[in-house]
């Protein structure tokens, strides 16, 4: 008989994809401006979103949508959730709060509250007995290296009340959670959406860019960034 042995994964400061984005400010930044690098091209390459304006401009002259030949829908949803969960990680972040999960068996009561609403770093690092700046490699035991998912953001008022897009567009974001594993994203598009609908994936489009942008420019300039391409 095998044994195979596995060491618990932890969530570490000296690692980029981990902790690193709780050990200063700037590392906070240059993850922040990553992100939303990354999510800004996922987002726009969408079929849904990449050709916004022409679904509209067909649908409003012939009632249709004009996309047989694009991308399933459910592949569409995906990036567009991906580009969702990962804008409001970096907003967080921007604000100094907790991406990650916070353990419900060692700290119960801020797991609790981590489901309603955004945790301040600091409050972490209290709970940690952890000091500032940080010295060397710190593991931190009451935070998961899984970090918040999409629908506990989506369900939750005060996280969703930290971005400024619109209270119709936050709607919108919740529905198309709700959708995305659902029969109803694999029905050919023309048939399932009405141009209210095609409408809203335009204002997405316009809103969600410039809310990504801002904060790519934000972090970007306070990393001192300067040789890189802004979005």
């Amino acid at each position: 008989m095998v044994i195979t042995l596995t060491r618990k994964l932890m969530l570490e400061s000296i690692d980029m994809k981990q902790g690193a984005c709780y050990s200063n400010r700037s590392l906070r930044d240059i993850i922040i401006f990553n992100i939303t690098r990354q999510i800004y091209y996922i987002f726009n390459s969408a079929d849904r979103i990449k050709f916004a304006e022409s679904i509209c401009d067909n649908f409003y002259n012939t009632g249709e949508s004009g996309m047989s030949d694009f991308e399933p829908d459910l592949l569409g949803s995906l990036k567009i959730i991906t580009t969702i969960e990962n804008y409001f990680k970096a907003l967080l972040l921007s604000e100094d709060f907790v991406i990650h999960k916070i353990s419900g068996t060692k700290a119960k009561d801020l797991y609790r509250r981590q489901k309603k609403e955004p945790i301040r770093i600091m409050e972490i690092f209290a709970l940690e007995e952890i000091t500032l700046p940080l010295n060397g490699h710190v593991v931190f035991k009451y935070l998961d290296i899984q970090t918040l998912n999409i629908s506990n953001i989506l369900n939750s008022k005060a996280y969703l009340d930290l971005s400024p897009l619109s209270s119709i567009l936050k709607d919108f974001l919740v529905d198309i959670n709700n959708k995305r594993n659902s029969l109803h994203y694999l029905v050919p598009t023309g048939i399932v959406y009405s141009n209210g609908i095609n409408l809203q994936f335009l204002n997405l489009k316009k809103e969600l860019n410039e809310e990504i942008k801002a904060l790519n420019n934000k972090a970007g300039i306070a990393s001192n960034f300067y040789s890189q391409v802004f979005l």
